[in-house]
């Protein structure tokens, strides 16, 4: 049996590895032990971007993969694949919290012995929820080239609720200007808060993505953007900052908003909003690295 190993570090792209070759099972063990996790994990901070997690990937001959990674000093998570099944476990450093004191250098170890699967708990790969690092590993066998575009009436959904509030400011409004304005001023700037921001966003993201496509390249990572105004194309490569702003409260009546913005090496932003798609559908297939805000 052949075992080979690959590393993912937290400025890699997310399809992205450092092939290190074939390697035995003390090798294995000593490729583990020398990764510098902590390192990567005080990078990671300073990125603040959605990169990879620090990974440590050994593949046998016969398509088994078992990927060791980390989010913290806490524990490692692991995943096995044997083709057909999947498990994804936590090895945690808290004693507390691993009574059996179990260390990830053992499952390195059954794994290059091939007894891994008797300790595990296995899932067939259709019944299971993969989680999103993982999906990095499947094989993509879906068309290379997806195009979005300007979704026209649909994108009035966000705005429903806003609607609502601006018919009511419009009604208190006119009531007020009946009795010449004795609610004051002051009401009325508080009851646009209701409608106003979203009114806005209604109209700037109308303006911004009204009519364009985007299309994305999944084997070249490359974001062609199409619009009356700009037509502008550019590879993963060429990406100085990505940026993904959204409203995390659903209460606010803006809260159906959001957007992911490029910044160039040239110079030249790209904003594509949910006008046109989910910024998730973006991240996906172009697997940029991402901040969140």
């Amino acid at each position: 049996m052949i075992f080979t190993c690959n590393i993912r570090k937290v400025d890699f792209f997310i399809d992205e590895f450092e092939e290190l070759g074939p390697v035995d099972l003390d090798q294995a063990i000593l490729i583990f032990r020398e990764f510098p996790f902590e390192a990567q994990l005080q990078e990671a901070k300073e990125l603040e971007e959605l990169g990879c997690p620090p990974t440590v990937t050994f593949l046998s001959s016969d398509s088994k993969v078992l990927s060791i990674w980390t989010m913290n000093d806490e524990g490692f998570s692991l995943f096995y694949d044997n083709g057909t099944q999947i498990s994804n476990f936590y090895i945690s450093n808290n004693i507390e919290k691993n009574p059996d004191a179990l260390l990830v250098e053992e499952f390195i170890e059954l794994f290059f012995n091939g007894t891994i699967e008797q300790e595990l708990k296995l899932a067939d790969k259709d019944e299971y929820d993969v989680e999103p690092l993982i999906d990095a590993y499947e094989n993509n066998n879906s068309a290379p080239i997806v195009s979005f575009q300007y979704k026209g009436m649909e994108n009035l959904k966000p705005y429903i609720f806003t609607l609502v509030y601006l018919i009511g400011a419009i009604i208190i409004f006119i009531l007020d200007a009946k009795s010449n304005f004795k609610m004051g001023w002051g009401v009325h700037a508080i009851i646009s808060l209701f409608w106003l921001p979203g009114t806005y966003l209604q109209y700037t993201f109308w303006r911004k993505n009204k009519g364009a496509t985007v299309t994305i390249n999944k084997e070249t990572k490359t974001l062609k953007y199409l619009s009356n105004y700009e037509n502008i194309q550019f590879k993963r490569t060429d990406i100085k900052y990505c940026k993904v702003v959204e409203c995390t409260s659903i209460k606010a009546p803006w809260s159906g908003y959001s957007y992911i913005l490029f910044k160039l090496n040239n110079g030249k932003q790209v904003v594509i909003t949910n006008f046109i798609t989910t910024h998730s559908n973006i991240i996906n297939n172009l697997k940029p690295l991402v901040k969140f805000e």
